[in-house]
């Protein structure tokens, strides 16, 4: 017998659903960001956000539900703005969103998310599908999520309207809700890709609103219209752009022009403007005053009262400049020495003279005046370039060559009169004077790289101007432009190096003492003896300090009628060697030395030693201008803080002339290091001693450290100043073009070229530059065109004055640059932006055959407001080619729904 058996399935309903997780997870996020009427700590989450933020995500979170994925966002219009809105305590009435949706200034705005543009709330809360998740295609779907919302929304008492993506990314569809305690408000959207007959007017558009908010015309207060059309003004094809691109062919044509390689390149080769928008609105109309059917319209954009104008720019644009600096930035990538590049065959002129020759002009008694240049020394050097396969392509032509260095090294020109070149603007900056030596040499170097052979030509161009520092520095022949001082180190290495061979060049010519001539009659003439190599010399050198012990030498002048301690003679000022001068590289190789010998008594006795060379050597010159002196006179002269006296007098006995006075304390500590050097120096004047500063020495190091130097090493002591000179660049751009934003990019480059240290520096460094050129050549553009189409319209309109408003003019283009949209003054066509628009018109082609008639709208915009029972009611449409689009925002009362 069979029994019937039950099955019984039990559900437990006390586990939550994937939906009230969801919910959850939604009160959690909005409760932690306080978007309720107890939001105090809103301004302190958002409070650190970037000032310039707009129409951006402030908060985000990620929320699963099921399989979906979302990110629950939170939008403002301005943070810095919510922050101060909310700030303390001062959270707006829960109202303050629905106040949003009827003010007419949130109509249009230039620059906004699409929400605001549709529904006028300013702040908001949109949560949507993560990329890589599922998207909400079906309806239920959205309204499932939107009811989680409005759960969320009236648990958490969230003051915000929150919104929800529906259908493909796209389409941009939001649906969404907005809550207080009295009133609940539903935004809905329409999108299709036609507008039905019906709805192509206001007219339709107006009657589709009133069968939305479902009451009769008699308890519906009149509905308010903002209307906005916006038309496309094209170029004509007459407008030509000024900025041509660069000729490549120029340095190999016989006449070569200076400016091919004296300015860097500046701006793009394309015109920076696509197109003008200009829109015109009508702010705020009655219903009843305005015509725009099927049949009819009274809408003529000449006569609205507001025009505003935008450009369109182009977002990517090759920058001259810019790249001029990249492509030389990318030769680091090569790490081979520049020597090896280019082959000297024969350094030698050619003409029978062989190394005769060669000794014959290093034997010339006199100093050659114009530019040497190895370029024409050496004039029929055979000059062969590494690379197989290709011995001319790649070397830069004899006149061009001669030309570049006659621009580098200006004193080859007889008109050229010597200024000591001194940096004005950006002199903070570790890089070389503007217009110096270096400074000239490092943009041919870019210029040549750019538009002329490669890196292979840089090569040739960087052994010539080697060659032509080999040639001063062996004819004594001064480098243009420079002091003779000693090296700056505010300046970059490179600019250092060119100093003290300059230097060189100068001490080579003059005596290695001070220039003064001293006063002893035993000194006939200041050269210097380098040291003493024989025995014979050794006992000639004993014999001439035996003979100063007794008579002074290298008096300089007397001290202030001071007279020694011991035997009363005057205190004489010697002659002394000029200081050790040194490099930033110099400095951290002898730090480097000092840091290695360690930290015992010794080393520091050593490390002492080492720098108190200078020292020894005025400790010498003293005793040889003093006979007979001693530390304490030798303090009073060379560290007179040291010497301690009320007052200095004489006390004349039978023998003995004393001095009253003593030395300081630290003078007299035990194992005092300037009495130890005291005991050592010997009486030898400045003229005797061993060079503390070898010249020859110094020199031939550099031009070994300019030859042995690698491509990766050559452009990054480059760099800086070609950063410079490209400042330069842009700043002179800006400043013509009266751009108070190009402050803006100028000091961000300012700030970046103080912390270079790798390749990603110069590349941002560079980056930065091409927003700064892009932005200056936006505004040549502009002001080409603009300044082209007022003056179509004077010639249109003869009888109106000619002359152009400068100032009002600037700021128009002002405004396009820094706003996304300006408002053209003087009541829409009447001011001058209508004017210049009007010009537009007619260059444009198509519209020249109806004169100043506007072409079709590429869109329509519509804004309708009402108020029914009090409450706030607001529809968006906008009529474009191939889209039609509504947004509602319908409100209710929670009293009677």
């Amino acid at each position: 017998m069979e029994t019937d058996t039950e099955i019984f399935e039990i559900t437990d309903y006390t586990n939550a659903s994937d939906w009230e997780n969801f919910t959850s997870l939604v009160e959690e996020v909005l409760c932690r960001w306080r978007v309720h009427r107890d939001g105090r700590s809103l301004s302190r989450q958002v409070s650190k956000t970037d000032e310039e933020t707009t129409s951006a995500a402030n908060l985000q979170e990620e929320i699963k539900m099921g399989k979906f994925c979302f990110v629950l966002s939170l939008f403002g219009e301005n943070v810095r703005e919510m922050a101060e809105t909310w700030r303390e305590g001062s959270v707006p009435e829960e109202s303050f969103i629905l106040n949003d949706v009827m003010r007419r200034e949130n109509d249009f705005p230039a620059r906004a998310h699409c929400i605001t543009r549709w529904f006028g709330v300013k702040y908001f809360i949109v949560i949507h599908p993560t990329p890589q998740s599922e998207i909400l295609t079906s309806e239920s779907q959205g309204k499932l999520i939107l009811s989680s919302l409005t759960i969320a929304l009236t648990n958490t008492g969230c003051i915000l309207p929150a919104f929800v993506q529906i259908g493909q990314p796209w389409r941009r569809m939001y649906v969404g809700v907005h809550q207080t305690h009295v009133t609940r408000t539903y935004f809905d959207v329409i999108h299709l890709r036609y507008a039905p007959p019906q709805f192509a007017h206001l007219s339709g558009l107006i009657d589709l609103f009133k069968s939305k908010l479902g009451v009769s015309s008699t308890r519906l207060s009149p509905v308010l219209v903002s209307i906005r059309f916006t038309y496309v003004l094209r170029d004509s094809n007459l407008f030509s752009w000024p900025q041509l691109p660069p000729d490549l062919n120029k340095f190999s044509e016989e006449s070569v022009d200076a400016s091919d390689y004296s300015e860097l390149p500046f701006g793009i080769s394309l015109d920076a403007i696509n197109e003008f928008h200009l829109s015109v609105t009508w702010p705020s109309l009655s219903e009843d005053v305005v015509v725009d059917n099927a049949v009819y319209s009274d809408l003529d954009p000449m006569d609205a009262p507001k025009w505003s104008l935008r450009a369109q720019f182009i977002e990517k644009a090759q920058c001259l400049m810019s790249d001029c600096l990249a492509s030389f930035l990318k030769l680091s990538q090569h790490c081979e020495p520049l020597h090896e590049l280019i082959n000297c065959k024969d350094d030698l002129p050619k003409g029978g003279g062989g190394f005769s020759e060669a000794l014959q002009r290093l034997t010339q008694p006199h100093l050659p005046t114009g530019l040497s240049s190895v370029v024409k020394a050496t004039k029929s050097a055979a000059l062969s370039i590494d690379s197989p396969g290709s011995d001319d392509d790649s070397s830069i032509p004899s006149k061009t060559m001669d030309a570049m260095m006659a621009y580098i090294f200006p004193d080859s020109s007889e008109s050229w009169k010597e200024e000591i070149v001194e940096e004005e603007e950006f002199s903070k900056f570790k890089s070389a004077p503007n217009e110096s030596l270096l400074f000239r040499f490092s943009v041919c170097l870019t210029l040549v790289n750019h538009n002329f052979g490669g890196l292979r030509a840089v090569a040739h161009l960087w052994h010539e101007f080697v060659s032509e520092l080999r040639y001063r520095w062996d004819n004594k022949v001064k480098l243009p432009g420079f002091s003779g001082h000693a090296p700056n180190m505010n300046y970059c290495l490179l600019h250092q190096k060119l100093q003290m061979l300059d230097y060189c060049i100068r001490k080579g010519t003059c005596s290695g003492v001070n220039s003064e001539k001293a006063k002893s009659p035993t000194d006939s003439e200041e050269e210097f003896f380098e040291a003493v190599e024989t025995q014979e010399e050794e006992e000639e050198e004993e014999e001439e300090e035996e003979d100063v012990t007794s008579s002074p030498v290298g008096i300089k002048h007397q001290l202030d009628n001071k007279i020694l301690i011991m035997s009363g003679n005057p205190l004489n000022v010697p002659i002394t060697q000029d200081p050790l001068v040194m490099t930033e590289d110099m400095v951290m190789e002898q730090s480097h030395v000092l840091s290695t010998l360690g930290t015992s008594e010794e080393a520091a006795k050593i490390r002492a030693r080492m720098q108190s060379a200078q020292l020894m050597s005025d400790m010498e010159s003293f005793k040889a201008a003093n006979p007979g002196s001693v530390l304490a006179d030798f303090v009073r002269w060379y560290s007179p803080k040291d010497w301690l006296e009320s007052r200095e007098e004489t006390e004349e006995d039978s023998t003995k002339i004393f001095v009253k006075g003593k030395l300081s304390a630290r003078m007299e500590l035990p194992g005092n290091m300037w009495v130890e050097m005291w005991d050592m120096a010997r009486p030898v004047p400045a003229k005797r001693q061993k060079r503390l500063f070898d010249d020859t020495r110094e020199a031939e190091k550099i031009l070994h450290y300019f030859y042995g130097l690698s491509v990766r090493e050559m452009v990054y002591l480059v760099m800086p100043v070609l950063f410079h000179a490209a400042l330069n660049k842009l700043k002179s751009y800006a400043d013509f073009a009266e751009l108070s934003i190009g402050a803006k990019s100028i000091k961000r480059c300012s700030q970046n070229f103080a912390s270079l240290s790798d390749i990603s520096d110069y590349e941002a460094l560079i980056a930065t530059l091409a927003s700064g050129e892009l932005l200056c050549s936006k505004a040549e553009a502009l002001r080409e065109k603009l300044t082209f189409a007022y003056e179509s319209f004077l010639k249109a309109n003869p009888s109106l004055p000619r002359e152009i408003p400068k100032d009002e003019f600037q700021q128009i283009i002002t405004s396009l640059l820094e706003d996304a949209e300006t408002d053209l003054k003087g009541g829409g066509a009447r001011g001058l932006g209508g004017k210049i628009v009007q010009g537009l018109l007619l260059e444009n082609q198509e519209s020249k055959s109806t004169k100043e008639k506007l072409p079709h709208p590429i869109g329509r915009e519509f804004i309708l407001r009402a108020r029914t029972a009090g409450l706030p009611q607001r529809m968006y449409g906008v009529l474009a080619q191939d889209e039609f689009r509504v947004m509602g925002a319908f409100t209710n009362s929670t009293a009677y729904h």
